[in-house]
């Protein structure tokens, strides 16, 4: 009875519970490290922490979902709203925006994603004032000396566009991280469904955008709210794909943006970010460890909510009752058997 009273509750947080053998690194915004309000702590296997750069002013209390605690605030600032981080040592490099850089791939620790074929990023975005031009959202820079010298520069990489009030969604990767690869933008994918901001990251609303970068096969697809966007081709060089199996470049990313670049403040992000995640594998669109998956973990839908709740409630009464039994010591249960009966006082 102990046997099938665990296993159901073990299945039933399978229903609620991603599986993280593939995520390499993860944000919350609810971490900070101890005594370093600047410092984010890594939740994925990297364990590489990140730099904020108004430390807690950052920290703010807005839900993507329901429980989800505090987000990043990012924006371009005028003033100062606060001490900066002493990570940013760039002059006028002073944005409100999240992330870490490195001076080269052999002192990085972000090993997880080199020699892989494949990268998914994604992240909760909530933008609070319109989008003008090119605005980062996320991004894994590649491993070479110049991964941080253009906003494009990246191993993996999600933005949004405005051209000429054309609204894309975009992903742009880079399987090698070569000299011959830095001016070409490997498979450009942009969602071409969205002719405004309301449609493709509508203004303080919260939006679960991810990008997946299949390296082997040559492709990235994007999502929104758990759902596959419609893009177009891609374009630029075809990564030098072999017949063989392809992966990434075998060294460590230089860093990760969130909100904005690293090392200077173009292309900022205004608004709130939440749960940035990025795994070493092209996450499949719906099963188990899929972005449908990750997005229901999160924003589960009313028939799951019921059906977690119920089966919680049944778990916990069985194994009340379980070990509620198991109380009763062997004496108890020695003097029940030897109580007289009202007949025999009588």
């Amino acid at each position: 009875m102990l046997r099938r009273i665990i296993l159901a509750c073990v299945l039933l947080a399978a229903l609620a519970f991603q599986a993280r053998a593939a995520l390499v690194d993860s944000y919350t915004f609810d971490d900070p490290a101890p005594g370093d309000p600047f410092t984010e702590t890594d939740q994925g296997s990297n364990a590489v922490n990140i730099w904020m750069f108004y430390g807690g002013l950052q920290r703010v209390s807005q839900d993507a979902f329901p429980g989800g605690g505090n987000a990043l605030q990012a924006g371009a600032v005028s003033t100062p709203p606060g001490p900066l981080s002493p990570h940013a040592t760039s002059p006028g490099n002073d944005d409100m925006k999240a992330g870490v850089s490195f001076a080269s791939s052999s002192v990085s620790p972000l090993i997880g994603t080199k020699q892989v074929t494949g990268i998914t990023i994604m992240g909760w975005f909530k933008p609070t004032q319109p989008i003008t031009g090119t605005t980062s959202l996320m991004a894994l820079l590649r491993g070479d000396s110049g991964a941080d010298d253009t906003p494009h520069d990246g191993r993996a990489l999600m933005e949004i566009e405005n051209v000429s009030g054309t609204y894309r969604i975009t992903g742009i990767g880079r399987r090698l991280d070569s000299d011959g690869q830095r001016l070409t933008y490997s498979n450009l994918g942009i969602d071409n469904t969205s002719n405004s901001q309301t449609s493709a990251l509508p203004l303080n609303t919260w939006t679960y955008l991810a990008a997946v970068f299949n390296y082997d096969t040559g492709s990235i697809t994007l999502y929104r709210n758990g759902a596959v966007l419609s893009s177009t081709a891609p374009t630029g060089d075809s990564w030098q794909l072999t017949s063989g199996t392809d992966r990434t470049s075998n060294t460590a990313s230089l860093g990760i943006k969130i909100g904005g670049q690293i090392n200077d403040d173009t292309t900022p992000f205004t608004g709130f970010i939440d749960e940035v995640q990025i795994y070493n594998e092209a996450l499949s669109a719906t099963g188990s460890n899929s972005i449908q998956s990750i997005y229901l973990s999160q924003v589960p839908e009313p028939s799951t909510l019921v059906l977690a709740a119920w089966g919680g409630a049944i778990c916990l009464l069985k194994a009340r009752r379980l070990f509620s039994s198991r109380l009763r010591t062997p004496f108890s249960v020695a003097a029940e058997r030897v109580r007289p009966s009202h007949a025999e006082h009588s």
